[in-house]
C-alpha cells in the first residue's frame, strides 16, 4: 500500500516540475546564456516540458475543469483547424506549418496545463517567488545601467543583456505590479510595500527605456479600480499611482531626452502611425501594420480573410526554418508586432481567433469570480486585468510570441486553476 501511494504522489508531481521549469527558465536565461555561456538552445527545454504536459493532460483528462474551460479548448482547437485549412491553398512546407504552430499554440498548451495541474497554493508561491525575484532583478538592473553601461533594449536585469530583453521585463513587471495594485485594494498587501514596487517599478522602467509601461501601468490602476469592490484604498492608490507614474516619466525624459513630449497624445499618435515606420527606416508601425500589410502583400479580400499561411512568414535562429517571406521582407520588421505577424500569416480570421481568446478568458474569469470566494476573486481580478494587457501588448510588441508570454498566460489560468480545486474542496 505504501509503494503503491510513494508511485502516485511522485507521479503527481512530474506536472508540477514540468510547469515550474516553464515558469522558472526564462528568469535563468540571463545567468545560463550571458554569464555561463551555455547555448541559445537551452530554451527547447520549455517546448519538452509543455509538449509533455499535453501528453499528461491526456493521461490526467479528469483533472481539467471542462465546466470551466471547454469555451475555451473549442475556441483553440477550432484556431488550430482554420490554421491547418487555410494553410492547405497557401502550402509552402510542412515545417513551416509546424514551426508556426509551436510559436503560437505552446502558449495554449501551457495556459492549459497551468490550469490543470496548479492549484491556488501553486499560485501564490509563484506570486511569492515572483517578489523576490522583481527586487533581485532591480538590483541587477542598477548593476547593468551602472557598472556595464547597459540601458534601453539591452537593459534585461536577470533576463539578461541581450537586445529586447526588456521585453520580458515589461511583461513580468506588467504581472507584478497588477498583482500589488490587486492585493492592497483586497488588504492582502500594504501600502508601504505596494509603493515600494511601485517606485522600483518605475526606476528601471525609465532606464530600460520601457517607455509604454507608463501607459500600462496607468491602465492597470484604472482598471484595478474599476474591477474591484469599493474601498476608500482606491483613493490613495489613484494619487499616489499618478504620482508615481509622472515622476518615472521624468526619469526617462532625463535620461532619454528625445522622449520629451511622450505623454501628449499627438506625440503618441504621430509616433505610432508614422510612415518611417518603427524604427524610422520605412519598415511597419504598431498602428500601420495592417493597412502596410493590405498594401503590399495581402491584395485582395480572399488573403485578407485567411492570410498568407501559419508558418510561411516566421523566422527562426536555424537558417532552414527562415521563410522566403521573411529573407525577402523581414527588414520589415513585421516579426516585431504580434499582431502583425498574425494578421500576415492568418488575416483577419486568424486576429479573431488570436484577441477571441483573450476575451474570452476576460468572460469565463469573469464569471469564476462572481461566484468564488475572496481569494478566488482577487485571482480574477489580475487575470481579467492581464487578459486586457495582454491585448495591448499584442500591438506594442512581439514578447507574448516569446518565452516571456508563459508568464502571462500563467496568470490567465490562475482561476481556472484555483476554482478547479476549490470545487474539489
Amino acid at each position: 500500500m505504501n509503494h503503491k501511494l510513494t508511485l502516485k504522489i511522485k507521479r503527481r508531481s512530474q506536472p508540477g516540475w514540468l510547469c515550474r521549469l516553464i515558469m522558472i527558465l526564462p528568469f535563468l536565461f540571463g545567468t545560463c546564456m550571458d554569464l555561463l555561456g551555455l547555448p541559445w538552445s537551452i530554451r527547447y527545454a520549455i517546448d519538452a516540458a509543455w509538449l509533455a504536459l499535453v501528453l499528461l493532460m491526456i493521461v490526467y483528462r479528469k483533472k481539467l475543469s471542462w465546466r470551466n474551460t471547454k469555451g475555451l479548448i473549442l475556441w483553440v482547437v477550432l484556431f488550430l483547424l482554420f490554421s491547418a485549412l487555410a494553410y492547405l491553398p497557401r502550402y509552402q512546407s510542412g515545417l513551416y506549418f509546424l514551426w508556426g504552430v509551436r510559436n503560437h499554440f505552446r502558449m495554449y498548451a501551457a495556459f492549459f496545463a497551468f490550469a490543470t495541474f496548479l492549484s491556488e497554493s501553486d499560485a501564490e508561491e509563484y506570486f511569492r517567488l515572483f517578489d523576490r525575484l522583481f527586487w533581485i532583478n532591480q538590483v541587477v538592473s542598477l548593476v547593468q545601467f551602472a557598472f556595464l553601461g547597459k540601458e534601453g533594449d539591452y537593459l534585461g536585469g536577470i533576463f539578461g543583456v541581450e537586445k529586447g530583453g526588456n521585453g520580458y521585463t515589461n511583461i513580468f513587471f506588467c504581472i507584478v505590479l497588477t498583482k500589488s495594485i490587486v492585493c492592497y485594494l483586497c488588504k492582502k498587501e500594504s501600502l508601504s510595500a505596494c509603493a515600494a514596487k511601485f517606485v522600483a517599478a518605475m526606476v528601471v522602467a525609465a532606464l530600460a527605456e520601457l517607455k509604454f509601461f507608463f501607459v500600462e501601468a496607468a491602465l492597470i490602476l484604472v482598471l484595478a479600480v474599476l474591477l474591484t469592490d469599493f474601498s476608500w484604498r482606491k483613493v490613495l492608490i489613484i494619487a499616489g499611482g499618478a504620482a508615481g507614474i509622472f515622476a518615472g516619466a521624468a526619469l526617462l525624459v532625463v535620461i532619454f531626452p528625445d522622449f520629451a513630449g511622450f505623454f501628449t497624445g499627438r506625440w503618441f499618435w504621430s509616433n505610432a502611425i508614422s510612415g518611417a515606420g518603427y524604427t524610422s527606416s520605412g519598415d511597419m508601425n504598431r498602428l500601420n501594420a495592417i493597412a502596410v500589410s493590405n498594401e503590399l502583400f495581402l491584395k485582395n479580400g480572399w488573403l485578407r480573410l485567411f492570410g498568407l499561411g501559419l508558418g510561411n512568414c516566421d523566422t527562426s535562429a536555424h537558417q532552414f526554418l527562415n521563410t522566403p517571406f521573411f529573407e525577402r521582407y523581414g527588414d520589415l520588421h513585421y516579426t516585431w508586432l504580434s499582431y502583425a505577424m498574425m494578421y500576415l500569416e492568418c488575416g483577419w480570421i486568424g486576429l479573431l481567433f488570436y484577441f477571441g481568446f483573450f476575451g474570452l478568458v476576460y468572460a469565463k474569469i469573469g464569471k469564476i469570480g462572481q461566484s468564488g470566494s475572496t481569494p478566488v476573486k482577487c485571482h480574477c481580478w489580475i487575470a481579467r486585468i492581464m487578459a486586457v494587457l495582454c491585448v495591448v501588448i499584442s500591438i506594442y510588441n512581439s514578447s507574448l510570441r516569446t518565452e516571456a508570454g508563459y508568464m502571462a498566460y500563467f496568470v490567465m489560468a490562475i482561476p481556472l486553476a484555483a476554482s478547479k480545486n476549490e470545487k474539489k474542496s
